[in-house]
C-alpha cells in the first residue's frame, strides 16, 4: 500500500486535526476552487495563476497536489497526518474516494479549518502526537519535506510500519471496528415494471439522480451508503415490506433508467447507483401508523431534535421527497419492537449481538442531548439557547435569563437542576421586592440574642466550600434567584460581584481571592442549632449561580456592572409551530442517567469547576484560530466610540468557543456550527454593553449589524445600509414598520455570518429610531 503525507493545516494544525479525527476524513484546502471532480491539471493551473496570481511554478505545484489528493490515493493507503514541526498527528487508512463537503465542520469555508476537499479515514486510535522519529527510515525523512500532500512511499508493509511503532515503545491500537448504519428507502413499487422485477426491483438497487432539477444535491446520502450497511425498504408511502444488505457502494458512473420518473428524457441523466444483495421480505409488513402515532410521538420527537432528514417530519407524517434516509439507533429498535410485538421475532440482521452493540454505542457517545431532555419533559426551547445557557454556566459561573415572560426562563435551570443534581445541591431563592442589602441572601449577627441568622443560602455555600476542599468526589452546587430585579442586583448582590470578579488563588485550592464578610466578631459566632459560623467565607468554583429576571415597570434595569459581571441569556424566541401542548414521555431511564454523568464529568472540568488558568485562557484564544480576526474586526469598530471590551471579555469569549466546542464533541449540546457558538458569545457578552440614546448608539450600531452579516466586507455593507451617516430613508421606513422585514431586506438570511446578533442589532436599532434610546434588556 501506499504512504501518504498531507499536512494537515499551516495555521492551526493541531486543531484541524483533532477536527480531522473527529469527523473521520483528511482534507485539504483549496476550497476556492470549488470541487476538483472535473477539473484537469491545467484548469487547476489557470484558476491558481488568475484567482491568486500564482507564478507558473507555484501553479503547478498547487494542480500536482491536488491532482495527487484527488486521483493518485487509494482506498487502503496510509494516510500520515503530519503537523509540521517534527510532530506526526495521527496515521489512518483511506476509505474512500475523493469528495467535496464545505458543509461539515472541516469544509465549511467560515469554520477554523474551511478545507472542502476530502477523503474518508478510519484514524487509528493509537498513537497519536509523536515525534516522527519514531517513524521508520524512510518514512520519518519525507515525511517532513516540503509540500501538503505528497507520497512518501509507493508500498510498504502496514504490519511492518506497526511492528516498528510497538518496538520505538508507542501504544499501536485500531479503535473498534465502526457500526454499521440503517437507512429506510421510501420508493413507489405499485405499478412500476421496473422496481417490480429485474436488476432494479425492490432489494436488489437502490438508484437516484446525482442531483435534483434544480442542480441541487439533494441525493447525496447515496454517497453516505456504505458495504455491510442495512436498508429498510417503506414502498408506496404505505408500509416497511423487507430488509436489504447493502453489497456494493454508489457508483457514479449510473445513468438514470430510460422511461422513468428520473428520466430527463435524454436518457443520459447521471445518477447514482447501489448494488444490493440477501433482500428478506417481512413476515407481516410494518404500517406506516404503527410507528408513526401517538404512543411512539416522545421517542419520534426526541430523535428529530438530534438529527436532520428522517422519513418523518414533526407532524408524523412521512417527509416529502426524501427517498433514502439514516435512521438512528433508537429508531431502529422502535421498528424492530414493532415488528417483534406482530411476529414474535425480530427484524432480519437486527441480531443480539448488533442489539447490543447499539447500547453500548449509546453508553459511550451518550444517546440524547440536554435538548433532548427537555423535549422528553414538554418544553420547546430553541435549542442553539439550551447550548448557550448550558455553556455560558460551566464558562462563568454566573448567567442571567432575560427575556418574554412565559418563555421558561425559570424552568430551564429547575429542570437542568433536577436531572444532574441532588435536592441539597441546588437552591431555589425568589427575590422580595424590599430587599435592600445582603442579609436576606447570607443572614446576619443578631447582637441582642448573640446568635447568627443563617439562611438556606449559606448553608449551600458552605456544602459547596466543604464538598470542595474535603470530598474526593467534587459536585456541583447551583443558586437560582427567581425575578432577581425584583429589587435592585447592585445592592443585595455586590458582595457576591465583587467577589466573583477578584479572582481566584491557586494557593487556597482556587477558592475566591477575596470572602464575603459575615460577621465583625474576632472569633466564631453560633447559629440557633448550634453550627459555628466564621466572620467570613470564600466562594469554591463548584458554586453556581443563575438569575431570572422579567423587564416591566415593575423590575429595576441592571447596571452595566451587573451585566458586564454575567453572561446574559435572552429568551425572544417564540416558535408556535415547535410548541407542544403536553408532556412528551419520560425519555429511556438508562439514558437520563448517561447524560447526567456525561454532564456532571464536563461541567467538572477534570475537578478544575470554574477555576480557569492562564494556559487555559491561552489554550481557548487559540482554539479561535480565524474566528480571532472577526473578534479583533469587531473591537476595532467600537472602540472609534468608546464602546470597545476589555481582556477580560476577550477571556471569556475564548473559553466559552472552547468549552462549548468540548460539550459538542462529547454530545451534550449543539450548535449548528462554530460561527454560531461565537455569535452567541457575542450576544451575551459584548451587546449588553451597548446602551444609550441615539446620537450615542446610532453610528455603532448601523457598522456592527454591517459587521455581524460580513465580517470582512463591513465597510461595503454599511454604504448599501446608510446614507450621510444615517440609515436610507426607505430602509428606515421598513425597519419602523417591521425589523426583521428590514433585516431581510439589507441581507439574504442565508448568508448573515452572525445572525443572532444581526437581529438583536436591528431589533436595538428599532428602539433608536422609535423612543430615541436603546439598551440591550
Amino acid at each position: 500500500m501506499k504512504v501518504v503525507k498531507v499536512v494537515t493545516h499551516h495555521k492551526n494544525p493541531a486543531w484541524a486535526a483533532e477536527l480531522f479525527y473527529q469527523e473521520g476524513v483528511v482534507a485539504v484546502g483549496w476550497t476556492d476552487f470549488g470541487d476538483l471532480k472535473n477539473l484537469t491539471k491545467e484548469q487547476i493551473m489557470e484558476i491558481s495563476r488568475k484567482k491568486w496570481r500564482r507564478t507558473p511554478a507555484e501553479s503547478l505545484k498547487d494542480a500536482t497536489q491536488l491532482i495527487c489528493f484527488r486521483d493518485e490515493i487509494a482506498k487502503g493507503d496510509l494516510i500520515i497526518a503530519y503537523r509540521k514541526r517534527n510532530t506526526v498527528a495521527m496515521i489512518g487508512e483511506v476509505e474512500s474516494d475523493y469528495y467535496f463537503d464545505d458543509k461539515n465542520l472541516v469544509g465549511n469555508p467560515r469554520g477554523e479549518v474551511g478545507y472542502a476537499n476530502q477523503r474518508k479515514v478510519k484514524w487509528w486510535k493509537e498513537p497519536r502526537n509523536f515525534n516522527r522519529s519514531y517513524l521508520p527510515s524512510p518514512l520519518k525523512e519525507k515525511v517532513a519535506l516540503p509540500g501538503t500532500v505528497s507520497i512518501i512511499s509507493m508500498d510498504f508493509d502496514k504490519n511492518e510500519l506497526v511492528e516498528h511503532l510497538k518496538k520505538a515503545g508507542l501504544n499501536v491500537s485500531f479503535g473498534e471496528e465502526p457500526q454499521r448504519n440503517w437507512w429506510v428507502e421510501k420508493t413507489y413499487v405499485k405499478g412500476r415494471p421496473g422496481r417490480e422485477s429485474g436488476d432494479y426491483a425492490l432489494g436488489k438497487a437502490l438508484w437516484s439522480p446525482q442531483k435534483d432539477k434544480r442542480g441541487a444535491d439533494y441525493y447525496k446520502n447515496m454517497r453516505e451508503v456504505k458495504k455491510g450497511d442495512v436498508v429498510l425498504h417503506l414502498i408506496d408511502n404505505e408500509s416497511i415490506v423487507g430488509v436489504s444488505v447493502v453489497e456494493q457502494e454508489y457508483d457514479d458512473t449510473f445513468t438514470c433508467l430510460p422511461g422513468t420518473e428520473w428520466d430527463d428524457g435524454t436518457g443520459k441523466r447521471p445518477g447514482y447507483l447501489i448494488r444490493l444483495k440477501d433482500y428478506v421480505p417481512l413476515d407481516q409488513p410494518i404500517r406506516k401508523k404503527e410507528i408513526l402515532n401517538e404512543k411512539n410521538k416522545a421517542t419520534l420527537t426526541s430523535l428529530l431534535a438530534g438529527h436532520k432528514n428522517l422519513f418523518y417530519n414533526r407532524s408524523l407524517k412521512l417527509s416529502q421527497g426524501a427517498y433514502i434516509t439514516k435512521a438512528p439507533q433508537r429508531l431502529v429498535e422502535l421498528i424492530n419492537n414493532i415488528y417483534k410485538e406482530k411476529t414474535g421475532k425480530g427484524l432480519p440482521y437486527f441480531t443480539p449481538r448488533e442489539r447490543e452493540s447499539f447500547k453500548q454505542e449509546v453508553s459511550a457517545k451518550g444517546n440524547i442531548t440536554l435538548n433532548d431532555y427537555l423535549v422528553s419533559r414538554g418544553f420547546v426551547f430553541d435549542e442553539p439557547l439550551v447550548s448557550a445557557f448550558y455553556v455560558a454556566l460551566k464558562t462563568k459561573g454566573f448567567v442571567i435569563l432575560a427575556g418574554l415572560t412565559g418563555t421558561g426562563k425559570t424552568k430551564l435551570p429547575q429542570l437542568f437542576c433536577d436531572l444532574i443534581l441532588d435536592e441539597k445541591q441546588h437552591l431555589f431563592v425568589p427575590v422580595r421586592p424590599d430587599w435592600r442589602d445582603s442579609k436576606p441572601l447570607i443572614g446576619y449577627f443578631n447582637p441582642i440574642e448573640g446568635l447568627y441568622e443563617d439562611t438556606k443560602l449559606l448553608s449551600l455555600i458552605e456544602s459547596a466550600r466543604d464538598n470542595w476542599i474535603n470530598a474526593q468526589a467534587k459536585v456541583p452546587f447551583i443558586l437560582l434567584l427567581d425575578e432577581m430585579n425584583l429589587a435592585r442586583v447592585e445592592y443585595y448582590f455586590a458582595d457576591f460581584l465583587s467577589v466573583l470578579e477578584s479572582g481566584r488563588d491557586e494557593n487556597t485550592g482556587f477558592l475566591t481571592k477575596e470572602p464575603i464578610l459575615l460577621h465583625s466578631l474576632e472569633k466564631n459566632c453560633q447559629t440557633r442549632n448550634g453550627e459555628s459560623i466564621p466572620s467570613e467565607i470564600k466562594l469554591p468554583p463548584n458554586l453556581y449561580f443563575v438569575g431570572t429576571v422579567n423587564i416591566d415597570e415593575t423590575t429595576y434595569s441592571f447596571s452595566p456592572k451587573v451585566l458586564d459581571r454575567a453572561f446574559v441569556v435572552e429568551f425572544w424566541q417564540v416558535d408556535l409551530e415547535k410548541f407542544q401542548r403536553k408532556r412528551s414521555g419520560e425519555i429511556n431511564g438508562v439514558a437520563k442517567q448517561q447524560l447526567k454523568s456525561l454532564i456532571i464529568e464536563d461541567l467538572s472540568r477534570n475537578g478544575k469547576f470554574l477555576a480557569y488558568t492562564e494556559e487555559d485562557v491561552d489554550s481557548a484564544i487559540q482554539s479561535l484560530g480565524t474566528l480571532f480576526k472577526d473578534l479583533k474586526g469587531l473591537h476595532e469598530i467600537l472602540q472609534k466610540f468608546g464602546l470597545h471590551f476589555g481582556y477580560r471579555v476577550i477571556k471569556e469569549i475564548a473559553l466559552f468557543y472552547k468549552n462549548a466546542v468540548e460539550s459538542m464533541n462529547k454530545r451534550i449540546i449543539r450548535f449548528d456550527s462554530n460561527e454560531q457558538i461565537l455569535d452567541y458569545a457575542i450576544l451575551m457578552k459584548i451587546l449588553p454593553k451597548i446602551h444609550g440614546n441615539r446620537g450615542k448608539v446610532e453610528a455603532p450600531l448601523i457598522r456592527m449589524l454591517a459587521w455581524a452579516m460580513n465580517p470582512e466586507k463591513w465597510n461595503e455593507k454599511i454604504e448599501e445600509i446608510q446614507e450621510n451617516g444615517r440609515i436610507k430613508s426607505e430602509l428606515l421606513q421598513t425597519l419602523l414598520n417591521s425589523p426583521m422585514d428590514f433585516l431581510s431586506k439589507v441581507a439574504d438570511s442565508r448568508n448573515i455570518k452572525y445572525r443572532h446578533t444581526a437581529e438583536k442589532v436591528t431589533r436595538m436599532l428599532y428602539q433608536v429610531y422609535s423612543t430615541g434610546f436603546t439598551s440591550y434588556l
